[in-house]
């Protein structure tokens, strides 16, 4: 199949707050890549345009000059003719009912309600708009004139364990890979009855690590002993130990000691102090319900964990409840069992909320990609910058304080 095709985001990508805030939905971990790179393989196009949110420009051309040098991919604007394939941002590239609809010739809408989901049509019908940091609007002229398509809620990707889900489905079908200097220790068991193990170039793992299928370990990961469980994706430049299971983790994370992660997804450059675990099943077994907004939404599934979004830091021994948040840049400790807004300082000891200087944010982060012998940029600057404006009611509604930090 080559095609012309637009990904876009839709108002989906408000249910993945907090770790939506600095990357597009089509950007979140999936598998042994992410869901772009997904969309890309399933429909294999000559050309490729993202819309995103208006803020989110550079940090996307950023990303994709440094994972696709060879690769054109035009930011919220179209440079192609003919016609085109809209794409959701977080459709299920496994669905057969996607998988089928794609390899239509005729023209279509193909629509959860009023959410278009998939669309064929000419791409000079299509206008895009942006207002201020808002998603982008996507007007299609004369839509009525093209076949409608009604498209079950499987399609899509609606919420964050549904892409914990799906990242399993995606692993199980993976193939397996053994990347370039590997080096596994001696004393490493490696479990594939439930789905194969896949380890890129340059990984380490050290001896009397449990490693099972399905799992994919990124290009220059360090496994520390640790148990990796099935319906793992662990991205490039982290460092693990403890045990694993069933969770999603962005690049150059570290969580290097003891303690649980568990049906989770885990931004970037995170930093996860010793003992940190976190609950995902409640003491009697029910199902686990989450708040979104001003809505609880009922997962109907007995495990579910937490967000750690970007930058967050947690303390020794921080323990941290199902379905909890953690913002941008925030600092944990102690027992954490409400979602706490970016850019936040949180100690559960005296239960107060402080606000992290904007300028602290920026120079952890700085001395973190230092120590990976990264350096900072405007780009990783402004985003941190953008998103500490944008998050200033959330921190407001949750009546954090300013000031210096107390214990």
């Amino acid at each position: 199949m080559s095609d012309n095709i637009i990904v876009f985001e839709d108002d989906l990508v408000n249910n993945f707050d907090p770790i939506t805030l600095t990357r597009s939905s089509s950007r979140l971990r999936l598998g042994t890549s992410d869901i772009l790179e997904n969309i890309v393989k399933l429909t294999n196009p000559d050309y490729t345009a993202l819309f995103v949110r208006k803020y989110l420009e550079n940090n996307e051309k950023q990303i994709n000059s440094e994972q696709h040098k060879s690769k054109k991919l035009d930011i919220n604007e179209i440079n192609s003719n003919g016609d085109v394939i809209l794409i959701n941002s977080l459709i299920k590239t496994t669905d057969s009912e996607i998988c089928k609809i794609l390899k239509k010739k005729e023209k279509y809408i193909g629509r959860i309600g009023k959410r278009i989901i998939l669309a064929k049509i000419p791409i000079r019908n299509i206008k895009l708009t942006h207002k201020n940091n808002k998603l982008p609007k996507i007007e299609i002229e004369n839509i009525n004139k093209y076949k409608k398509i009604d498209l079950s809620a499987k399609t899509i990707i609606q919420y964050p364990w549904e892409l914990i889900e799906e990242n399993y489905t995606i692993l199980k079908n993976s193939k397996k890979k053994i990347g370039k200097k590997v080096n596994i220790g001696k004393y490493v068991s490696i479990n594939e009855k439930s789905g194969i193990v896949s380890i890129d170039d340059q990984v380490e793992i050290e001896d009397f690590s449990i490693i099972e299928g399905p799992c994919y370990i990124g290009k220059n990961t360090k496994i520390r002993s640790a148990k990796i469980r099935r319906g793992t994706s662990i991205g490039k430049n982290c460092t693990v130990g403890g045990e694993i299971e069933n969770s999603i983790i962005h690049e150059y994370s570290n969580k290097a000691h003891d303690g649980y992660i568990g049906n989770s997804i885990i931004g970037s450059w995170v930093n996860m102090g010793a003992s940190t675990t976190n609950s995902n099943l409640k003491n009697t077994y029910g199902e686990i319900k989450v708040k979104i907004g001003n809505k609880t939404i009922n997962t109907h599934r007995q495990k579910y964990g937490m967000i750690l979004a970007d930058g967050v830091k947690t303390s020794i021994g921080t323990m941290i409840n199902s379905t909890v948040n953690v913002g941008i840049s925030s600092h944990i400790q102690g027992r954490i069992n409400k979602n706490i807004p970016s850019f936040t300082i949180y100690n559960s000891d005296n239960n107060k909320m402080t606000e992290l200087y904007q300028e602290s944010g920026i120079q952890t982060q700085k001395r973190m990609m230092e120590r990976r012998n990264i350096q900072q940029n405007k780009t990783d600057v402004k985003l941190l910058r953008d998103v500490y404006i944008l998050t200033k009611k959330d921190r407001k509604n949750s009546k954090v304080k300013k000031g210096k930090y107390k214990q």
